[in-house]
């Protein structure tokens, strides 16, 4: 096991990569998964350095908590640690970061990708096919993943947009807003979208006409207010796209481009009760 410590500007090369972990307190947290080797490039580290270390192919970047002192001693030090790093990975590597107010940002596939913040940012483009993001009240903003993902917050808000690539999305939050927006070919991707809340407030603008604007949604007869796209299966090398978000006092939105002619025709939006949508419904609140 090779392990170092950072404490200024650096940068490597590193080879044999298999798995990142990333652990930090404060700062930005750049992960890119593409072609090319692994390479780690530090920028600021402000309090105690960093500690890198790689074993069995397994690269660990983290700030190092003293745990093995009693905690009140080390704990203020602790949380005033700030780094910012970028991390060039192969595509596929597994990668997992946490950090307690960092933001973190993710491009590219991996085969298993676990995000975690307390209340920093996380960005994510083309991430796949596994992905979890949890946050308590940093905002969520996922553009084009694809596969299982896996989206979570207490207070912040969660921004999904899929260009009808195959996905199996669950969002949820507690009192943060919820943003579904769909592009891409409609007419050959099958749908299956729920966004749901208990008390918030629920707004789409419809796909039959592909123009924008708000359409209040009435109440489910479960009692809850719901957004619903008919589920289609999908043509001949269609994707097939399925996302359910939930929130207890959030709002919850659909937002289908307008400019998009592939959303006319069969597509549109619906009831939880199978009924059709029709612009201008009032609010049965």
């Amino acid at each position: 096991m090779a392990e170092w410590n950072v404490d200024g500007p650096y940068e490597i090369e590193l080879a044999g990569v298999t798995r990142a972990i990333v652990r930090i307190i404060d700062g930005d947290v750049a992960v890119v998964a593409g072609e090319g080797p692994s390479k780690l490039e530090i920028g600021r580290v402000k309090g105690a350095p960093l500690r890198v270390g790689i074993c069995d192919g397994v690269l660990e970047i983290r700030h190092d908590l003293g745990l093995h002192r009693k905690w009140y001693r080390d704990l203020p030090p602790a949380f005033l640690r700030k780094t910012d790093l970028s991390l060039r990975l192969p595509a596929g590597t597994p990668v997992r970061v946490e950090t307690v107010s960092g933001g973190i940002t993710m491009a590219g596939p991996g085969t298993e990708i676990s995000l975690a913040t307390l209340n920093g940012e996380i960005v994510m483009e083309g991430a796949g096919p596994r992905v979890t993001a949890k946050t308590v009240s940093g905002e969520i903003i996922a553009s084009r993943c694809h596969g299982e993902v896996q989206l979570e917050t207490v207070s912040g808000e969660i921004t999904m947009i899929t260009d009808m690539e195959a996905v199996d999305a669950v969002l949820s939050s507690v009192s943060g807003a919820i943003t579904l927006g769909l592009e891409g070919e409609r007419d050959k991707a099958g749908l299956d979208v729920e966004l749901s809340t208990a008390s918030g407030k629920v707004v789409a603008n419809p796909p039959e006409d592909g123009r924008p604007g708000p359409v209040p949604l009435p109440f489910s007869p479960a009692g809850k207010k719901a957004i619903g796209v008919m589920l289609r299966e999908p043509c001949d090398g269609g994707s097939q796209v399925q996302v359910r978000g939930f929130t207890v006092s959030g709002k919850v939105a659909l937002v289908v481009r307008a400019d998009d002619k592939a959303g006319a025709g069969p597509l549109g939006t619906g009831r939880s009760d199978g009924e059709p949508l029709r612009a201008g419904a009032e609010d049965g609140a």
